[in-house]
């Protein structure tokens, strides 16, 4: 996948939710008006037309989006070693709580996290109700190959292989107003200083990785039209196992946001 086919997946996810709420919504006005003449079922009505019509206002956008896409690069070999690029663009998929896609500046997808349970009836549920059961998320390559699963407790986050032999143990706390998570090696004090902006330091104040958005170089512009992509930068002393544990923590932070 490149960028130009994540925005027209998005445009047709957006475009399906649309019709998804306007057609019963069509279905239940005639009933109420031709045949029950129970007009105050039109009440009901209204905030159904109103999500069908944002909807339809985001197929627009990402539909937009996908025909601005310039991408006059050559193609590039891509490899799972992606994944651990020091600096890769943030992208979100309808999922039940997290599909988080991976790409490089190049607009290649290098990989994904997503949630392990599509079920239909968590797509319903509420965030509050769906929080209560433990959750399963896979890390995957850009061939959907999967590199490890990531077992979300309430507090602690479980690395295991594909094989389930348990590679690491992240510890969930509180420092204040921001969050640590304890590795094996050193812990992590995430700040977010925006509402999409965080910064990941170190116990002794290093600054070890960043999610920044609103800024971007003006080449990458021309396959990112969404000027607020979230731009990941990591520090080149992380290790491969290190950033693996780095990506656990994006659960805790964009489960139930941004889609």
């Amino acid at each position: 996948m490149n960028i130009q086919q994540f925005y027209q997946q998005s445009a047709a996810a957006s475009l399906n939710a649309s019709l998804a709420a306007f057609i019963p919504s069509i279905a239940l006005l005639i009933y109420a008006i031709f045949i029950s003449k129970t007009y105050h079922l039109l009440l009901l009505v209204i905030p159904f037309l109103i999500y069908s019509f944002f909807c339809y206002q985001k197929f627009l956008l990402y539909q937009k989006r996908a025909k601005t896409v310039k991408l006059s690069i050559p193609r590039v070999e891509l490899s799972s070693k992606n994944l651990f690029d020091r600096e890769l663009l943030l992208t979100f998929l309808p999922a039940p709580s997290l599909r988080l896609l991976f790409f490089t500046p190049t607009g290649m997808k290098a990989g994904e996290i997503r949630d392990q349970s599509f079920l239909l009836i968590r797509w319903f549920l509420p965030n509050f109700i769906d929080r209560l059961f433990t959750k399963k998320y896979g890390l995957y390559d850009f061939q959907d190959e999967p590199i490890v699963f990531y077992h979300d407790l309430k507090d602690r986050i479980i690395i295991t292989s594909p094989v389930n032999q348990e590679l690491a143990v992240i510890y969930k706390a509180k420092n204040g107003k921001n969050k640590e998570y304890f590795f094996e090696t050193k812990s992590i004090v995430v700040k977010q200083s925006s509402l999409q902006d965080y910064s990941f330091h170190s116990s002794e104040g290093v600054l070890l990785a960043n999610i920044q958005t609103g800024w971007m170089p003006l080449e990458w512009g021309e396959r990112f039209v969404h000027t607020n992509t979230p731009i990941l930068t990591i520090d080149e002393k992380l290790t491969d196992i290190e950033i693996l544990q780095l990506f656990s923590l994006f659960i805790s932070m964009y489960k139930y946001g941004n889609h």
